[in-house]
């Protein structure tokens, strides 16, 4: 369903590390993109930790949705985000950051026009 995940997979042009350092927080976030510049993001918390106002450089302002967010409820998480709309500014996003959880995040019009 979402090409940025297959599409370019034989190079690293469909791959971008958004934080592969961040050591502190043990989180990782990187991005997959299709040939149309349509991207999926993923945040990744490898700590039994939540992070508050976790900034994530998404690059371009507007609506995100989230994809999945292994924290729901429905994969035995406790459900730490309510809300599965954000907003970009200035190029990034701020999110809560359940403990030990992966998120997927893509823009609000990509998702639409695939409908």
């Amino acid at each position: 369903e979402h090409k940025e995940f297959w599409e370019i997979e034989d190079s690293f042009d469909g791959f971008n590390w958004m934080s592969a350092d961040d050591c502190d927080a043990n989180i990782y976030a990187y991005s997959r993109k299709d040939r149309k510049g349509n991207s999926v993001h993923v945040v990744l918390n490898f700590s039994p930790n939540p992070n508050y106002s976790y900034n994530i450089p998404v690059g371009e302002d507007g609506e995100y949705v989230i994809l999945l967010n292994s924290d729901d409820g429905c994969f035995g998480g406790a459900g730490h985000i309510m809300s599965k709309d954000l907003y970009a500014e200035n190029g990034n996003i701020r999110l809560d950051v359940p403990p030990l959880c992966g998120i997927y995040i893509a823009k609000k019009r990509k998702i639409l026009a695939d409908i």
